[in-house]
């Protein structure tokens, strides 16, 4: 009787795991459209691609200062096609001022970048870094420490070159 019990139960077991797999499968196909991996590059300077999934990201962050700027503005009054075209010239200025720093073989010191982000005030409570604060606001916005600190030097570095600009005029 048992091994009759133990040989439904297998049945049973057999079926459910079949039916877990489906459902990873599917949520795992879909998060890699969510992903955008395989879309196509939104536009390209110098072969360097500015992916969907950039501006996408762009357009999400855009919306937010937006919102945070008009507080009686929502969310669905925002239109991503009216959005769309300034995100991605946005984008491709910040990519071509990008490609002209590396270039140009500017840098910034890692002890720089990181003093930024000790004296920046959004990071602070009570006048001292705040590391729980810090993590929050990146993980906010989807990145890593890294990511966050490659894209604060890009920043940094874009403008050193808009800088390089106006005092050459």
């Amino acid at each position: 009787m048992l091994d009759d019990f133990r040989s439904g139960m297998r049945g049973i077991a057999l079926v459910i795991v079949g039916f877990i797999a489906i459902i990873f499968t599917f949520s795992g196909i879909g998060s890699l459209s969510m992903t955008g991996v395989g879309s196509g590059a939104a536009a390209s300077i110098d072969g360097d691609p500015i992916t969907e999934q950039d501006v996408a990201l762009e357009l999400q962050l855009t919306k937010s200062r937006i919102l945070s700027e008009n507080q009686g503005l929502r969310t669905d009054q925002l239109d991503d096609q009216m959005l769309r075209p300034g995100v991605v010239e946005r984008l491709i200025a910040n990519k071509a001022l990008s490609q002209s720093a590396n270039n140009s073989g500017m840098a910034v010191a890692a002890t720089a970048v990181s003093q930024i982000l000790l004296d920046a005030e959004s990071f602070q409570t009570d006048g001292v870094f705040d590391e729980d604060r810090y993590r929050y606001f990146i993980r906010e916005r989807g990145l890593t420490n890294a990511q966050f600190k490659l894209q604060l030097e890009d920043d940094i570095l874009r403008g050193q070159v808009v800088a390089g600009y106006r005092q050459s005029t």
